[in-house]
């Protein structure tokens, strides 16, 4: 059973994530230069997980759910069969061309919006067509 984490400290434990991943990554990006990861993930399914993020980051801003979150961020790794720290050296090796990683979000941007058109489609009704009769 996973402890209950005080309301106070959800936001605690996310910044110190974040933090870790903000020291991480620039030390990641110095030893990785010139070189490419033996486990890089996938251009594609890097942007997949970018998505995939981004999606739950909008799920925990909207309902502040840390514990479902980070149970969600494990099943994507799991889904994807990759580790955080696979992508964390995936996303140092990505970043270092700045020009395809813009390209890499842009694209990340339109599946995002894709999966906004299609949830906004589920909502509205079917519009009724009218007998021309």
């Amino acid at each position: 059973m996973i402890p209950r984490i005080p309301y106070t400290m959800r936001y605690t434990l996310t910044h110190i994530k974040l933090a870790a991943l903000l020291v991480l990554l620039p030390f990641l990006l110095l030893t990785s230069c010139q070189e490419q990861p033996k486990d890089l993930i996938s251009e594609e399914t890097y942007i997949d997980l970018l998505v995939e993020f981004e999606l739950l980051n909008n799920l925990h801003e909207t309902t502040e759910d840390t514990d479902s979150v980070l149970r969600k961020i494990s099943m994507v790794y799991e889904h994807y069969n990759t580790t955080e720290e696979q992508f964390i050296r995936s996303h140092a090796h990505y970043q270092q061309d700045v020009q395809k990683q813009v390209q890499r979000h842009r694209t990340a941007v339109e599946r995002l919006s894709q999966v906004q058109n299609e949830i906004s489609n589920r909502r509205s009704p079917p519009k009724e067509k009218k007998d021309s009769d």
